[in-house]
């Protein structure tokens, strides 16, 4: 995997042979606000002489050196990345202070500084991710693969200009490689002995001709048996197993001088097997739960009713991308579209004991359109500005299913399975402006604001259904438990999950003001200083779990 130093000054620095790589370092200056730093350098065998070379980042949308960008950052090059063997955003969690990222639970948790949404389908991330400038950010999407890759920032505390989206707790932007103007063609493949884990990546760019070039690139890991050993019903596997592929294809034409077009499409086919989930601990002394020790070791199955043979996680996303970039007397006007859909199925084995009492399958099917535009410049020496608009249409079915058998627990009812769902479609639109008054050549004064409407339509539900089809069956919605040991009229299925419902054309309705205020000051070419005021807003929801009876409140 690798080593990594991160020490109380936040300083990463790759060490590989000859050279020294990657350094990223943070500086906590005035109101505890940090300036993210990037530095690579290159020492010369045998000199002592060290040559430094400016890493260029894109956080805010232009170019810029990441010593000058006031947001406490990290950037992890594409070098980097295929040095190290990423692949999943969870590995970035050994080398970014204050991110953690995780796949082992039953939907994928993410957090900047410990903030972030949890897994729950219903809700935006409140650390958002952006691919080539568009947003991926629903909780699963967590599981995509990163391959030819230019770079990857990771950027903390709410980045509500240019990237909205609910993103309170930070911002990851993805840079993908584009073709260049020469032939070029790489290749990188691994084999990992422990695990049996073949990784392969690569791309090739062809120029069609002088104005015209595409770049073709794949991923494929395959992942023989993890490092969790998991005893199913006498079946000893090693978990997790992967066997995950994905291609980009990018085109770029310039169709003048000022105009450059980019097509972009992609997609997956991401497949997991077997899951990491063990208990830890057995406060209830329950008997069902043989081992309680946070080891290597795990104990699951799934017989009948149940009849879930393992974990497993199936995802296809794809995604259609198009950039039209126009330059004209000193200002850049920017269009991306960008339409984007994945499916996934999952199964969970929920009650971490051989027996089978709980588990847990989902379903999600989402699509998402986007458009936004841009205009940036230069007014005079002393302003850069930026003023755009940004609209974005999604709509995400959620079918979730409990299967609950308590007997196999002791408790003597019925088994019966909790069907929930939710439907939902969601439109916002924004405004943002960005505005940056160069005072001197060390200070710098910058005034933003963007304002976003948010509109949500859903239809949601939870009822009973029969744990062998999966139909809805209002048995377990009648049946009365006894009292005691259970409260008086207490259900069997009100007692595991609430109350049955079906809502229909639930709406939420809001909007936000989210302003910023910044000076910035370089106290020396190695050193910049800022203090910033930045007020963000996530956008609420329904949440597809409800078991209450009022519409309002779900």
């Amino acid at each position: 995997m690798g080593r990594a130093l991160m020490d109380k000054y936040k300083y990463l620095i790759e060490l590989d042979k000859n050279k020294v790589a990657h350094v990223l370092a943070g500086i906590a200056l005035i109101s505890q606000a940090m300036v993210g730093g990037a530095r690579s350098a290159e020492i010369e065998k045998g000199k002592s002489e060290i040559t430094l070379e400016e890493i260029v980042v894109t956080s805010r949308k232009r170019e810029e050196l990441a010593k000058d960008v006031p947001i406490s950052l990290t950037a992890i090059s594409g070098e980097m990345i295929g040095d190290r063997n990423l692949v999943q955003l969870e590995d970035f969690s050994l080398y970014v202070p204050n991110f953690r990222e995780t796949n082992g639970s039953i939907g994928p948790f993410k957090y900047i500084r410990g903030a972030g949404s949890g897994s729950n389908t219903s809700f935006e991330q409140a650390v958002g991710t952006f691919i080539d400038d568009v947003y991926v950010g629903r909780g699963q999407q967590s599981r995509l693969p990163f391959f030819d890759v230019e770079r990857v920032e990771f950027l903390r505390g709410p980045q509500v200009l240019v990237y909205g989206n609910s993103t309170i707790a930070g911002a990851i932007a993805v840079t993908t490689k584009r073709p260049g103007t020469e032939f070029e063609a790489d290749l990188r493949a691994s084999y990992e002995f422990n695990h049996n884990e073949v990784i392969l990546r690569g791309g090739v760019t062809a120029p069609i001709s002088e104005r015209f070039r595409v770049r073709v690139a794949g991923f494929s890991q395959d992942l023989d048996h993890g490092w969790l050993t998991s005893v199913n019903d006498g079946e000893i596997d090693r978990d997790p197993r992967f066997n995950n592929n994905a291609v980009r294809i990018t085109a770029v034409g310039e169709l003048s001088d000022s105009l450059t077009v980019t097509l972009k499409y992609e997609e997956a086919d991401l497949n997991v097997r077997g899951g990491t989930l063990q208990a830890i601990s057995n406060a209830l002394n329950n008997p069902a739960i043989i081992e309680a020790n946070f080891d290597e070791i795990r104990y699951v199955g799934q017989p009948a009713p149940l009849n879930i043979a393992e974990d497993r996680v199936d995802m296809s996303p794809r995604t259609f991308q198009g950039e039209l970039v126009y330059d004209f007397d000193g200002i850049t006007l920017t269009s991306l579209t960008a339409y984007s859909e994945y499916t996934l199925h999952q199964d969970t084995e929920g009650d971490l004991s051989p027996l089978p009492i709980f588990s847990f399958t989902t379903d999600e099917e989402y699509e998402q359109f986007s458009q936004e535009l841009r205009v940036a410049g230069t007014y005079g020496d002393k302003f850069d500005y930026l003023v755009g608009a940004y609209y974005q249409k999604d709509e995400l079915l959620a079918v979730g299913r409990t299967d609950t058998n308590l007997a196999a627990a002791g408790i003597p009812v019925p088994p019966f399975a909790r069907r929930n769902f939710l439907d939902q479609e969601t439109e916002s639109w924004s405004l943002f402006v960005d505005v940056t008054y160069h005072v001197t050549d060390a200070l710098r004064v910058e005034l933003g604001a963007r304002y976003t409407d948010i509109s949500k339509t859903a239809d949601q539900g939870a009822r009973s259904a029969d744990i062998i089809t999966g139909e809805l069956n209002p048995l377990a919605e009648q049946i009365v438990l006894p009292s005691p040991p259970f409260p008086p009229g207490a259900t069997l299925y009100g007692f595991a999950f609430g109350v049955p419902h079906e809502f229909t054309g639930i709406k939420r309705s809001e909007d936000h003001f989210m302003p910023q205020a910044l000076v910035q000051y370089d106290f020396s070419p190695d050193i910049t200083g800022f203090f910033k005021f930045v007020k963000g807003a996530k956008a609420g929801g329904v949440d597809w779990l409800y078991g209450g009876d009022s519409p309002e409140e779900a």
